[in-house]
């Protein structure tokens, strides 16, 4: 059986349970890089006060979000309430502790988002 991601097939032919009861040493080993090798998600719940967006235009805005890092993937940005011609159309990791969020304006007028609790979900390979 090949590796897949770097580890090793599970152990073959041993009991998962020692005779001690506790889980047998080499299963131990594996479920561990099993689960070091994970992708791991992280969810966040944040208020973020939006800068105000021009008339017909897209505006990146950043927000400090503590506990992301460069390396994760923001794969969801949850604006919890509709505003009248304001989507949002892109979402990413810009540094260490901090998100963009870029707001789509289509109307002819300046339009600030309310603060509200968005829900934002990271995933760290």
């Amino acid at each position: 059986m090949p590796t897949i991601k770097g580890i090793e097939p599970p152990p073959a032919a041993t009991a998962v349970q020692a005779d001690d009861g506790n889980l047998d040493h080499k299963w131990f080993q594996w479920l561990n890089e099993v689960w070091n090798s994970s992708a791991k998600i992280e969810t966040y719940e944040r208020t973020l006060t939006p800068l105000a967006i021009p008339a017909n235009s897209c505006t990146e805005v950043l927000f400090t979000v503590t506990g992301v890092i460069t390396e994760d993937l923001l794969v969801a940005c949850n604006k919890p309430t509709a505003t009248a011609n304001i989507g949002i159309v892109g979402f990413r990791v810009s540094a260490e502790n901090q998100v963009g969020v870029t707001y789509i304006n289509n109307s002819g007028g300046i339009i600030t988002p309310p603060e509200e609790a968005y829900r934002l979900c990271t995933v760290r390979l």
